[in-house]
This record gives C-alpha cells, sequence and structure tokens, in this order.
C-alpha cells in the first residue's frame, strides 16, 4: 500500500468506529473529499449514507465558537446541523442571541 492509500484506510476505519464524534466526522469527510474521494464513494466506504456524510461535511464550516459550545454540551447535533450551512459571518451573531437567549 502506498501513504496516501494507508491513510485513507486510517480515516475510514476511525469513521467505522461507534459513535464518532460529528466534528470528527466531518473533518475526516474532508480529508477524504481531498484525497479525491466523492460524497457517494466516502459513504460507501464507511457504510453509511450519502446525506449523512453531505451533513456532516457541512459542520466543518462551523465557527469555532458553535464547536466549543457543542463539545461542551450547550448545543446539540440538531442545532449546530442547522446553524451549519450559514456563512461565518452569520454564524457568530446568532450564536451571540442565543446565548442572550439562554442567559436571561
Amino acid at each position: 500500500m502506498t501513504d496516501d492509500q494507508v491513510i485513507e484506510v486510517q480515516i475510514i476505519e476511525n469513521m467505522q468506529r461507534e459513535n464518532p464524534h460529528p466534528i470528527e466526522e466531518a473533518e475526516a469527510y474532508t480529508k477524504l473529499r481531498a484525497r479525491g474521494l466523492t460524497i457517494a464513494e466516502s459513504a460507501s466506504k464507511v457504510g453509511i449514507s450519502v446525506a449523512t456524510v453531505h451533513q456532516r461535511l457541512k459542520l466543518a464550516s462551523l465557527i469555532a465558537d458553535v464547536r466549543q459550545d457543542f463539545d461542551q454540551g450547550w448545543l446539540d447535533l440538531g442545532a449546530i446541523t442547522a446553524i451549519a450551512p450559514l456563512e461565518p459571518h452569520i454564524q457568530t451573531p446568532l450564536l451571540e442571541r442565543l446565548r442572550y437567549r439562554h442567559y436571561h
């Protein structure tokens, strides 16, 4: 196996473990895409739906503060999935508004 093939296998094996972190999934699928795999190929290799890979790829565009609030349990997967398609300059004020409503 080439070094690239070994890296690809490692990424795929990590995604096949039980309950991988959604942000880690996003980063892994981003790496697979950078290596030339399509969304459908990534889904097939990992054994999940194309829709799930597509959804996780969107999480790669989350700003650091949203990721942090998710890691701390303040936001759930549904919330970050809804926030992910938004441009970063929109995510920041939205997160600030959510935080304000939560604490007031």
